[in-house]
């Protein structure tokens, strides 16, 4: 373990000459998870988030199926270096006008040459030709973090890539992903974003996944560069041009300020269903001594007396949370066994969880008389499949995850019953994960944008497309969702899942599918942090 402190946080890209490369790294990678978790309505944080990294190298561009074992990639790896009609980057007032074509036409379906209503297909955009659409895709994958860590959206997504090819693409246009390895580091993730928008002039950023992504996020703004992705960074909160997967949760997104009033905003439904259905009142909230981490224990804790829970316990024992270098989980086991912890919440990485989640087993806590916890409600890297293998027994038992998506385990869902088909044949031996089911509904979120402008497919179409979205679901497959600012000031319609895991199932077992709903649910704000963004 390092020992990492909450002193000498680097703001942006400035780097002070006296901060150690140690805590410099530390503290950059921790800086992208209190956005993912605020604005995604619970703990999904990457795995990296607590943990040392190393030296940062530029990233490189890798073919988007490198090293995934996966059968019939056709069409979905490498770039189209010969795509005709190449543009320059469009600015963010102007993206989408270069080489307009055609008329746009609502409700085309996918394939047929003829690219829909509207005429012929033409290069109607930078990314685009008569054929292809270029789709950029940033994910730490060679990362010291492994390949595991951030990857199973980029599968996802290449699964619905080549599914959507095999069917004549969308509107007679191959979708092209050309991704490019940040591996987890700031500057990496900079370059691969000047590579991909510069060199390769993709059309848009479909589900990125790295712990770095902040660095790149003015960069792609000032480009113009439609994103739609995982809320890593607070750009989703701040830039017109950048698409929260999951919605917009009040924020103006005028390039000026991130979310609304100086806070970043969150609902708490997910919290209420716990209280109703599992019987929790008196919770721990596991966070370390480090200024992000904190902010984000702070919020679970607003978030869970918002909805009448106590806070009965934090771990390491204050306020200051956890010690980083040294956590105390056995002891915290033996304090939360003392005053009858029934809910557990966490702001760690996946690691810390699975050695918390050892201390409980020896402790027992989760066995034995007198056992009053409930649940442990983990991060959502934890929601795979390796939870019956990597996490201890009978603890894993106890582990939830909640989300705004159907989970990959509902296949009543006919978008999730897509997903696994496509995925089962274009990423098979692959472990089932959630990121990799919403990077899959990425991809058809994008084929439904892109039908609706037939021929004339622009990146200013794209991003009206989404700008106008109305309770959007995807199909059922989301909450209802849209991209307009909320009023924050009173409640709202908060729908959500839950799953947890069962060793009997030997899967996540779907506790509440997408459509549970509380119609008066309530907003809870938190000043966010400076992640470069």
């Amino acid at each position: 373990m390092f020992r990492v402190t909450a002193r000498g946080i680097v703001k942006g890209r400035r780097r002070r000459p006296e901060d150690s490369a140690l805590r410099r790294h530390s503290l950059l990678l921790l800086l992208p998870i209190f956005a993912l978790v605020l604005q995604a309505c619970g703990t999904r944080l990457p795995n990296s988030a607590f943990v040392n990294a190393q030296q940062g190298q530029n990233g490189s561009n890798i073919s988007a199926g490198d090293g995934s074992g996966s059968a019939d990639q056709s069409g979905v790896t490498g770039g189209d270096n010969g795509q005709a009609g190449t543009q320059g980057s469009s600015t963010a007032g102007s993206a989408g006008s270069a080489g307009s074509a055609g008329g746009s036409a609502g409700g085309a379906a996918a394939g047929g040459g003829s690219g829909g209503a509207g005429g012929p297909n033409t290069a109607s955009d930078v990314g685009v030709t008569p054929t292809s659409i270029k789709i950029g895709n940033i994910t730490s994958i060679q990362g010291q973090f492994g390949p595991d860590a951030f990857s199973p959206s980029l599968y996802g997504l290449q699964a619905f890539a080549s599914s959507v090819n095999a069917q004549g693409g969308i509107n007679g246009r191959k979708l092209i992903i050309d991704t490019c390895d940040d591996k987890g580091t700031g500057d990496g993730n900079l370059a691969c974003a000047q590579q991909l928008v510069d060199q390769d002039k993709i059309f848009a950023y479909l589900a990125n996944n790295s712990q770095s992504s902040g660095r790149s996020a003015n960069f792609n703004f000032s480009k113009g560069v439609p994103d739609l992705g995982f809320p890593l960074n607070n750009g989703y909160q701040k830039y017109p041009t950048m698409f929260d997967f999951y919605g917009n949760n009040g924020a103006v997104r005028d390039g000026k300020q991130i979310g609304y009033q100086g806070k970043r905003w969150q609902t708490t439904g997910q919290y209420r269903w716990f209280k109703q259905n599992r019987g929790i009142t008196k919770t721990a909230v596991f966070f370390f001594n480090i200024a992000v981490s904190q902010q984000q224990g702070y919020a679970y804790e607003a978030d869970l007396q918002a909805e009448g829970m106590s806070i009965d316990y934090e771990g390491g024992g204050s306020h200051s949370g956890e010690n980083f270098a040294a956590p105390s989980f056995d002891t915290d086991v033996v304090n939360m066994k003392q005053k009858g912890v029934q809910g557990i919440w966490d702001a760690m990485d996946v690691g810390s969880n699975q050695k918390l989640c050892q201390a409980m087993d020896r402790g027992q806590m989760t066995s034995g008389n007198n056992v009053t916890l409930k649940a442990k409600v983990s991060t959502i890297e934890a929601w795979s499949e390796k939870v019956g293998t990597d996490f201890s027994s009978p603890c894993r038992n106890f582990v939830y995850s909640m989300g705004t998506t159907d989970p990959y385990s509902n296949t009543s869902d006919p978008i999730v019953a897509r997903f696994r088909g496509d995925f089962d044949k274009y990423q098979p031996g692959r472990f089932l994960h959630q990121w990799a089911t919403e990077g899959w509904a990425m991809g058809y979120e994008f084929q439904k944008a892109a039908q609706t402008m037939g021929a004339n497919l622009t990146r200013k179409g794209f991003m009206d497309w989404l700008n106008n979205l109305n309770n959007y679901t995807l199909d059922g497959f989301t909450r209802p969702f849209d991209y307009k600012p909320k009023n924050v000031a009173g409640t709202t319609n908060d729908c959500f899942s839950i799953v947890q895991w069962q060793d009997a199932a030997k899967t996540f077992a779907t506790l509440a599918p997408i459509t549970t709903c509380y119609p008066d649910a309530k907003w809870a704000g938190v000043a966010p942090s400076d992640d470069g963004a």
